[in-house]
């Protein structure tokens, strides 16, 4: 992290002299040697170091998201934090143009790094978690909901918390896009951020998150959330499933779970975390091996039929060029040739055989002698 370094560049936001002294401010992009306090390049340090080895990442969201290496990530505006299914960074996203003093007006917990949009504002908290989250189904469930009440917590301390942000995206602390400010303070954990919030009573979903849940009303029918997750998420990974990005099924996959949960975060009550994985990898294995659409858009039913058509012509050529290789192959060993010995020669059944009446010599095909 020796790039790391001390920038002085001019910023929208007025400090008073406490907070001036208080706050570092760093820019990935400056080479110059780095010159920074001890207990910050240790968080400077593990950010980086906690980073997935290929977050996923984006410079520009209207030209779509990569996975790619870190070293080469960091240089882009958005990007991945937290790898798959483990929670380090409780990150938050702040609709406010105040944001970089919120958390001091509302006294909550000083966030460990703030990145600021200098055009309005906003900014992305992180707080360091002292010890991660495991978020998958083999995680314990009451870190997880804890996890949850505790951003449930944030969004009701009116600070412009939104609640419907879910990652796995944020404002990268590393880009000179951004205005960031790196506060080296031990990590938290949930305990301690807790005792700083007004949790939710259980059960209880924020406003926003319900008015996800009233705009579904019409579409999500009781008793069909399954297949309203199921046709939502198949809608949405279509255009995805051709980006260079997804290199590997093992990152398709994880890549459609995420969507999915995001989906189900939309129900009240949502589904159980199994019957979402279950969702995610059948319609995950289906599009990698099988969808063969084009520009990012579904099938229709008339290509799919297309295409079936194909398939099934391609198959049945195959079985004829099989069947005819065992007709001559019988016949140079001056063996009989009949629908048993062609079936035991191909391995097919004697009915498949049977059917394909082109590959056949004429006498062993119907109404022929």
């Amino acid at each position: 992290m020796s790039s790391l370094a001390s920038t002085s560049s001019k910023s929208s936001f007025e400090f008073t002299p406490d907070q001036q002294q208080k706050t570092l401010v760093y820019n990935y992009a400056n080479t110059s040697p780095a010159h920074v306090e001890f207990d910050c390049e240790e968080l400077l340090d593990y950010f980086y170091d906690s980073l997935p080895p290929r977050p996923w990442c984006a410079d520009d969201y209207t030209q779509g998201s990569q996975f790619i290496d870190k070293e080469k990530a960091v240089k882009m505006r958005h990007i991945q934090v937290n790898g798959p299914g483990l929670v380090r960074w409780l990150v938050l996203d702040v609709d406010n143009p105040h944001a970089f003093f919120a958390w001091d007006d509302a006294n909550l917990p000083r966030p460990h790094i703030i990145v600021v949009n200098p055009a309005n504002g906003h900014a992305h908290w992180l707080y360091r978690l002292e010890m991660p989250v495991c978020i998958t189904d083999k995680g314990w469930i009451k870190p997880q909901k804890y996890l949850d009440a505790v951003r449930e917590g944030f969004h009701r301390a009116n600070v412009g918390v939104d609640p419907c942000y879910s990652g796995p995206l944020c404002k990268n602390p590393l880009s000179c896009h951004w205005k960031t400010y790196w506060h080296p303070t031990k990590p938290y954990d949930l305990d301690f951020l807790a005792d700083h919030l007004d949790l939710p009573p259980r059960g209880q979903s924020s406003g926003k998150r319900r008015a996800v849940v009233e705009d579904l009303k019409g579409l999500v029918k009781p008793g069909t959330r399954n297949v309203t997750l199921f046709n939502l998420l198949r809608q949405q990974i279509y255009s995805h499933r051709f980006s260079e990005e997804w290199a590997s099924g093992s990152r398709w996959d994880a890549h459609v779970l995420e969507l999915a949960e995001q989906i189900n975060a939309s129900f009240d009550p949502p589904l159980p975390f199994g019957e979402v994985k279950s969702t995610a990898k059948s319609v995950a294995g289906w599009t990698w091996r099988r969808y063969r659409g084009h520009g990012g858009e579904p099938p229709d039913s008339e290509s799919q039929r297309k295409a079936q058509q194909c398939q099934a012509k391609a198959r049945s050529n195959a079985t004829d060029v099989k069947i005819k290789e065992a007709v001559i192959n019988l016949q140079e060993r001056r063996e009989r040739v009949t629908i048993v010995a062609i079936a035991s020669l191909t391995g097919l059944s004697r009915d498949t055989v049977s059917r394909h009446q082109n590959a056949l010599p004429r006498r062993l095909r119907k109404g022929k002698r």
